[in-house]
């Protein structure tokens, strides 16, 4: 389901380079000196308008790229081991090492969201949900924190608060996978309207 954006392919990503990543129609290449700000606004304004799926794709992945950048070549080692040590499910060591991430960066967005991953997988819901307020705090728009705010509070019975979490993501993000039948699900078991 994409859980927090953390998948083999986001944890395979070069945290440096976002060049290789974007491309397409319309897309204007950001340069190293180029504000980041202004690239996300950029990529999320064309997001929400794309009506393709390749496309969606590319621009996802710039996305993910600009959030990978922490400006630091520790913190992109220290990111790259918790990957390595998260997808062997290794999530004690990972854990470690993304606590040290937050605590050098606290203001390195996907520092806190592969925290709050690991720790979803590790069944701790409460750590999580603390972790993803860190990361909505530091990136409102990030639809993959949202995604993984809604499926723990389904696991946790509050459906209306997993019900506005996955319409917020569908507002930045219309083309997360099976955001409709997800959404869809969510009203008719909680007896929602759109």
């Amino acid at each position: 389901m994409g859980l927090l954006c953390i998948t083999s392919t986001v944890l395979a990503q070069n945290a440096g380079d976002v060049h290789s990543t974007i491309e397409g129609p319309n897309l204007h290449n950001p340069d190293a000196n180029a504000d980041p700000e202004e690239v996300l606004d950029r990529l999320f304004a064309q997001l929400r308008q794309v009506d393709d799926k390749d496309m969606a794709a590319v621009l996802e992945n710039a996305i993910q790229a600009m959030w990978l950048r922490s400006g630091s070549p520790t913190a992109d080692v220290l990111m790259k081991q918790a990957g390595e040590a998260a997808e062997a499910k290794s999530y004690g060591p990972a854990l470690a090492i993304l606590d040290t991430v937050v605590e050098l960066y606290p203001d390195f967005v996907e520092g806190w969201n592969r925290r709050a991953t690991v720790h979803f997988l590790r069944g701790d819901y409460t750590s999580s949900l603390s972790d993803i307020g860190q990361v909505l705090a530091l990136e409102p728009r990030h639809y993959g924190a949202l995604s993984g705010l809604s499926e723990i509070e389904k696991e946790r019975g509050n459906g209306r608060a997993a019900l506005r979490a996955l319409r917020r993501a569908k507002m930045i993000n219309p083309n997360l996978d099976n955001i409709d039948d997800r959404i869809r699900e969510l009203e008719q078991e909680y007896d929602q309207k759109i």
